[in-house]
């Protein structure tokens, strides 16, 4: 009698299927590696025909990703030690976000520079700075979030 391993591996379906298993297993190990502080964002989801699908749930980081897709489908065919990765596609999962109450907003008859103007003037009065690599975003953490996240 023959042992099971022994039959599927002379099927060329089990050694496909394998060799698909030990593909995803790789991407799943070295994601962080993959994206950096993305990975933060961006989850693995499945390969499918050559076809790297991820996930996000801001669609701000589809635009982000689409950027840097010939250089992510590099460096995930670098890990993979071979060509198998031709495409990559981003699908945007719905999250159910809290309700947020809705406060009533009065109309003001100040233009919206001035309305900036104060917003800014406020945040430095509780201790907020520019962001310091971009220097464009007030943040009471040093580095804005995009730029935390970008590791710029």
């Amino acid at each position: 009698m023959y042992r099971l391993k022994t039959v599927l591996n002379q099927g060329s379906l089990f050694k496909k299927v394998w060799a698909h298993h030990e593909s995803e297993k790789k991407l799943v190990e070295n994601w962080e590696e993959i994206l950096g502080k993305l990975a933060l964002e961006v989850r693995f989801g499945f390969i499918k025909e050559g076809v790297l699908h991820v996930e996000v749930n801001n669609p701000m980081w589809v635009t982000e990703i689409d950027y840097y897709k010939k250089h992510i489908l590099d460096k995930v065919n670098s890990i993979l030690g071979k060509k198998i990765i031709k495409e990559l596609k981003i699908k945007k999962e719905l999250k159910k976000s809290k309700e947020i109450p809705v406060q009533k907003v009065e109309k003001s008859n100040e233009d919206l520079e001035t309305l900036i103007r104060k917003d800014i003037e406020s945040k430095r009065k509780k201790g907020w700075i520019l962001c310091s690599k971009c220097e464009k975003v007030y943040t009471n953490k040093g580095l804005c979030t995009f730029c935390s996240l970008m590791g710029i």
